[in-house]
């Protein structure tokens, strides 16, 4: 039996447009789940949902096998971290990771004993009789993540916790989250538009598109072999072309504007080819043991360690992100590739 199970979720906002579509979600006890998706997609919603400030009007929430579908949310011992942390302004750090404790009337010493410990798993030791206005952007999420797992909740809720947070510092706090999370087992849904932060931290990511899960797996997974061209476009493959044809056989193929590439896992209902720009390798001259497509540089943009070349072919424009900082626009050069990293997507 999963721990949290979401069956056949519809939300409407209005008569006209439902925001989640018949979604369906299962998670295991003590897994962390990222649900990533762009603006509208029904991230939050369903969160929501889980927490019990919106009841679906069609489809079942259960937690531990029982049904909380229409549970109010304060009877749901769920904690919560806002995308603006949500703190008390007039509390001290102390007073608010104590909040949810002292509105259950947990003992005094129990309560104490309760935050002491997730003060010093968190690293906010020395900071229990300051103010929100006196600590950072990154001291803040820890004493909102603090004060939602005091209360050792079911399943804890993150919103968007890192959006404040300086961008050096994010990998840091998302490391301390992680951290907690698997010490303390607690079944964790993180929503997040943040494909590094999904990817840095969850179990598993579940990519959502208009009210749905287009696909749901490790990390590893999503990045390398999306499932369909919208999870492949928002996890930056850029190189995604519609099929003319799809061939059989010792060397199978597809075709794209007359163009065969040639791949290893040949799917015949397949309609879309996606390569990432990180798996194509840019050259002078043909590689051994690689299949190559012609083309002529026509911009180029640096990445650090790494430059983003555009490029014209058969094909139409192809995106390659190589080491190799050599080449000049309006070079002719080929796009190598290997067929194993010729992903072919049936929609």
């Amino acid at each position: 039996m999963k721990y949290l199970q979401l069956k056949g979720i519809w939300v409407y906002y209005s008569k006209q447009e439902p925001v989640l579509k018949g979604l369906d979600l299962e998670v295991d006890k003590g897994e962390l789940v990222a649900l990533l998706g762009p603006s509208g997609c029904g991230k939050t919603t369903t969160l929501r949902v889980i927490a019990g400030f919106i009841i679906p009007q069609r489809g079942n929430v259960t937690i531990e096998g029982r049904d909380v579908t229409k549970t109010s949310a304060h009877k749901r011992n769920i904690g919560i971290v806002f995308q603006s942390y949500a703190l008390f302004p007039h509390m001290t750090v102390r007073l608010n990771i104590t909040y949810g404790l002292r509105i259950r009337n947990i003992e005094r010493g129990e309560m104490e004993n309760r935050a002491n410990k997730i003060a010093d798993m968190l690293g906010l030791q020395g900071l229990e009789d300051r103010y929100p206005s006196q600590l950072s952007g990154g001291q803040q999420q820890r004493v909102a993540l603090a004060r939602a797992l005091a209360i050792q909740p079911d399943i804890l809720l993150m919103d968007e916790p890192l959006s404040n947070i300086d961008p050096k510092f994010r990998e840091k706090v998302r490391a301390e989250i992680k951290k907690v999370q698997r010490e303390l087992e607690v079944v964790t849904i993180y929503v997040t538009h943040d494909q590094e932060d999904a990817l840095g931290i969850a179990d598993r990511v579940a990519v959502m598109n208009k009210g749905l899960i287009e696909q749901i797996s490790p990390p590893t997974e999503i990045y390398e072999r999306p499932k369909t061209s919208f999870v492949a476009d928002f996890m930056g493959f850029e190189n995604i072309f519609p099929i003319q044809l799809v061939t059989g056989g010792e060397q199978p193929s597809v075709t794209v504007r007359n163009v065969a590439l040639r791949v290893e896992e040949l799917d015949r209902d397949g309609k879309y080819v996606a390569l990432h720009p990180s798996k194509l390798m840019i050259s002078t001259e043909p590689k051994p043991n690689l299949e190559e497509i012609k083309g002529k540089i026509t911009d180029k943009s640096f990445k650090g360690d790494r430059v983003k070349y555009f490029l014209e072919t058969a094909l139409g424009e192809l995106t390659v992100l190589s080491s190799a900082k050599q080449f000049s626009i309006g070079d002719d050069a080929y796009v190598c590739y290997a067929p194993g990293d010729v992903l072919v997507l049936r929609g």
